[in-house]
This record gives C-alpha cells, sequence and structure tokens, in this order.
C-alpha cells in the first residue's frame, strides 16, 4: 500500500519527543486541523493540559502502559479515540537492541552506568517495542488495518549515549548518522514520530 506521507529523516538533534513535545503537538493540531487527540505513552507529562484543549477546542487522551506514571500526570485528559501523534524510539540503534534483547536487570545496569538520570522523572521502561520499527510498506498496512491513516513518519538518526562516557563510539554514531542522512534507511533511525489521522 502507497502512502502519500510526509516520510523524512533527519538528525537525532531535531527529535521533538523530548524537550520540545508540547509546541510540536500545538503545531501538528494546528496543521492538520485536529480536534481528537490522543498520546501514546504520555507517562507523567502529557504534551497537553486541560487549558489549552479548553481553548483550542480539542479533546485530548493521554495513554501510557502505566498507570502509575498517568496517576502522576494529574487527571489532564479525557478517554476518547482520535487522530494520534506518537514519538517513540526504534530499534535502529545498539542501545535500544540492546535493551530489547538483554534481560532487564543487565540492561538498567548498563543504562545507570552509561546514561545516569533522574529515575524518578526519567526511568527506564520495559522494552516490548512491538511497533517500534522504522517506516515500511508493512508498518503502514497495519497502521491501516487498525483504521488510520498515516500523515506523518519522520525518522531521526543517531544519539548521544556514548558522549562524555565512550568519546570514540560517540564519534563514529555521529559519522553513522551523517552516513545515513545521505543514505536514510527507515530499519535504522534511532527515533521516530509517527502521525496518524483515524479514518
Amino acid at each position: 500500500m502507497k502512502s502519500a506521507a510526509d516520510i523524512r529523516c533527519f538528525p537525532f538533534t531535531e527529535f521533538e519527543g523530548w524537550g520540545r513535545c508540547a509546541e510540536a503537538v500545538k503545531s501538528l493540531i494546528a496543521l492538520h486541523g485536529s480536534r481528537r487527540v490522543l498520546e501514546i505513552g504520555a507517562g507523567v507529562s502529557p504534551a497537553l493540559d486541560k487549558a489549552f484543549c479548553a481553548e483550542a477546542g480539542v479533546e485530548f487522551t493521554a495513554s501510557d502502559a502505566s498507570q502509575a506514571e498517568l496517576a502522576q500526570a494529574g487527571g489532564r485528559a479525557g478517554l476518547t479515540l482520535l487522530d494520534a501523534a506518537h514519538w517513540y524510539a526504534t530499534l535502529g540503534s545498539l542501545p535500544f537492541l540492546a535493551n530489547r534483547l538483554l534481560p532487564e536487570p543487565v540492561s538498567t545496569l548498563l543504562l545507570r552506568h552509561l546514561a545516569p538520570r533522574d529515575e524518578e522523572q526519567h526511568g527506564k521502561l520495559p522494552a516490548p517495542y512491538r511497533w517500534c520499527q522504522g517506516q515500511t510498506p508493512r508498518r503502514v498496512k497495519a497502521y491501516a488495518a487498525l483504521g488510520f491513516e498515516l500523515l506523518e513518519y519522520h525518522g531521526y538518526f543517531g544519539h548521544k549515549y556514548y558522549k562524555g562516557r565512550l568519546p570514540r563510539l560517540h564519534r563514529l554514531e555521529l559519522a553513522k548518522m551523517h552516513f545515513l542522512l545521505r543514505s536514510p534507511s527507515p530499519r535504522l533511525t534511532r527515533y521516530a514520530k509517527v502521525v496518524l489521522r483515524k479514518r
């Protein structure tokens, strides 16, 4: 199945999924005229708050596999179904592939050593990665089977997990990123953004 979606690749430094997520979601709402929006994997910090949704006339649902994370979100969202925007990690880089393949205790220890962070705010999540591959025709068909049309897929190459602790690997990762930006392969993205419209 062919898609007329906006499918492009970028360096990881342009990934909006962390610090710029709320503004990116608001831009997507304006661009696509969305009125019902689903954020998948919203965690403790859903992208939109009640004040924005009321002002913009948007019905917003935050979903997450962790009920505890959503409970900490403070009831910022409703419960309906809609268009979806999802930023996520893919299996196209060694850290996430290792996270998928290694037992949880081992991958947790590696993360603490290589990329220490506030585990209360940014704890390591279980790694099922069922739908977290790069964009492929098979994935577009899977979205369609669920009743969604793919509007955007942006893949992001590279990461900074090696920076500081493993500088040589970091330089190799950046070289790989530049190569992949010239010759993109959706299977090797590190992060992705998917925007879907309910048919």
